[in-house]
């Protein structure tokens, strides 16, 4: 398994554990309703979290067609999301402050975990190939 999709996969495990936790506070405070649209925007939120690997392997690819799809793929994620998020809300299905409250906290895990992580393994990778770093003082 590639690297790019470990890290989403654990991030998206991550991400899914936190929202069970903080869902089960919002049920007990707000009520199963409330809950239930938290948990709808984290799912939707980890989705999009783990398409990332997906948009990552075909960036990377070598063909120029695969290239393609992942540079359409970026903004397609994110109008899947606007869309997930927008139809129930404009239906008035679930509530909206907790449903964006569970794709904003997953976007922040994706931050604070999926990033650094991607950099450390990009550091990683570039050892094992005995790739030379220069630093030069500023």
């Amino acid at each position: 398994m590639a690297e790019h999709w470990r890290l989403a996969i654990g991030c998206g495990a991550l991400a899914s554990l936190g929202a069970a936790v903080v869902g089960a506070v919002v049920w007990g405070l707000f009520g199963a309703a409330h809950a239930g649209a938290f948990g709808y925007g984290a799912g939707v939120g980890v989705l999009s979290l783990v398409s990332v690997a997906g948009t990552v392997s075909l960036l990377a690819g070598r063909s120029l067609r695969a290239r393609a799809l992942g540079v359409g793929s970026f903004p397609a994620r994110y109008l899947c999301v606007a869309a997930a998020l927008g139809l129930p809300a404009y239906l008035e299905v679930w509530p909206v402050l907790p449903m964006a409250a569970g794709v904003s906290g997953v976007y922040l895990v994706e931050n604070l975990v999926l990033v650094p992580g991607l950099m450390l393994a990009g550091g990683r990778r570039g050892r094992r190939k005995g790739v030379l770093e220069r630093r030069v003082a500023a």
